[in-house]
Order: C-alpha cells, then sequence, then structure tokens
C-alpha cells in the first residue's frame, strides 16, 4: 500500500539553506541561481539537428603575396587550425578573405583555389578538387592585363569528427605561368578586418 511523505521545507544538512521551496499547493521552486559551469558533450540542446557549440576566429597575420611561382603549383597561403570540443561533433570552416589577382602584358589572369581539409579524427576533403583548371581570377581577352579584387566568404563542407584532433585548412591557390607578372595576393593584418577564418563547431 503506498503511503505519502509530506514535508514543508527541504534543507541541506550543513549549510541550512533552503534553496528547494515545496509550496501549499504542491508546486516546487528553485530560489538559488544556477552556478557557471560547462554543458557535456552528451547533453541535448534542442529537440533534433544540431547546435552551436563553439566558434572560433583565426586571422590571417600579414600580407601575402604569390608571383613567380612554378607554374601551375599549388602554394600554401594560409594554414588555420581548429580542435574540436567533441568527438562526433560536425565542424565548419568559413573564409573570409580579402585580395586581388592580377596579370599585366598578358592575357590570363586565372588562378586555381583550393582548400584542403585534413585531420586524423575526419575524412580529409578538398573543396574544388574537381576542377582541373583556373577557378578564381580574370581573363583578358585584350592581352594588355587586368585585375580583380575580392572580399567574400566562402563556407566548406561539414566535417564530422570521430575524435578531438586537430583540423587543418591548407588555402592553396596557384598562377598560371612563373612569370612575375603573374601574382597574386590576400591582405592579412593578424584581425578580423581583413582575411580570417571562422570554425564552428555544431552538436
Amino acid at each position: 500500500m503506498s503511503s505519502d511523505l509530506k514535508v514543508t521545507n527541504i534543507k541541506h544538512a550543513s549549510s541550512g539553506s533552503n534553496n528547494l521551496v515545496l509550496a501549499s499547493d504542491g508546486n516546487v521552486s528553485i530560489t538559488n541561481t544556477l552556478s557557471a559551469g560547462t554543458i557535456g558533450g552528451g547533453v541535448s540542446m534542442a529537440s533534433s539537428g544540431v547546435t552551436v557549440r563553439n566558434i572560433t576566429q583565426v586571422p590571417l597575420s600579414a600580407d601575402i603575396e604569390i608571383s613567380g611561382d612554378t607554374a601551375n603549383s599549388l602554394q600554401t597561403w594560409f594554414s588555420p587550425t581548429y580542435t574540436p570540443l567533441f568527438s562526433g561533433s560536425k565542424v565548419q570552416a568559413i573564409l573570409t578573405y580579402i585580395g586581388y589577382a592580377r596579370v599585366y602584358q598578358t592575357y590570363n589572369g586565372r588562378k586555381i583555389f583550393r582548400i584542403e581539409f585534413t585531420g586524423s579524427g575526419i575524412t580529409d576533403q578538398t573543396m574544388a578538387s574537381g576542377i582541373s583548371d583556373e577557378n578564381w581570377g580574370v581573363y583578358d581577352y585584350g592581352g594588355s592585363g587586368s585585375i580583380v579584387y575580392y572580399y567574400t566568404s566562402l563556407a566548406g563542407p561539414l566535417l564530422t569528427t570521430t575524435t578531438t584532433a586537430t583540423i587543418t585548412a591548407n588555402c592553396k591557390v596557384s598562377n598560371p605561368d612563373s612569370s612575375i607578372t603573374h601574382s597574386i595576393v590576400f591582405k592579412g593584418n593578424n584581425s578580423t578586418s581583413e582575411t580570417f577564418m571562422n570554425w564552428i563547431e555544431y552538436k
């Protein structure tokens, strides 16, 4: 046979504080505030889907210029990293960059642009890996030269983590010719006012 336990207050044995109050109408109220802490990786924040768990920004420390390099040979100009907080999360990198592609005294100012995501806790993935020729820049049909400026954000794919091993995003570009008449410039001043990578982790 069931029975009822009737109490008025529940207090901590040592402090005597009364943070849990049982009202006469049967409702329970907590009079204390929640202490600061970290929500564990297994705690659900929503009924479905994923939620943002962390955002980190990595700026390009200084201006980068690539000219006179080996023709069609990708050069790494930025390698921001991110260490996931949780295994089994999804990580996305968003590159915001300002810079320009330039060519003079000739016609082909198109470049090859890639971002390669690598890490032992993800499946390596390369953006624009299926594009075999130039995918960035400008082509001058007059043959005298040209310059095109960019200030934009490029969102990468969702990378599923299996560990919390560090992820690296190798940003690469290449000129179509080894002549110094071809150049690529990315502006960086170690702040988020120019070129930087946003890393977002979802769980």
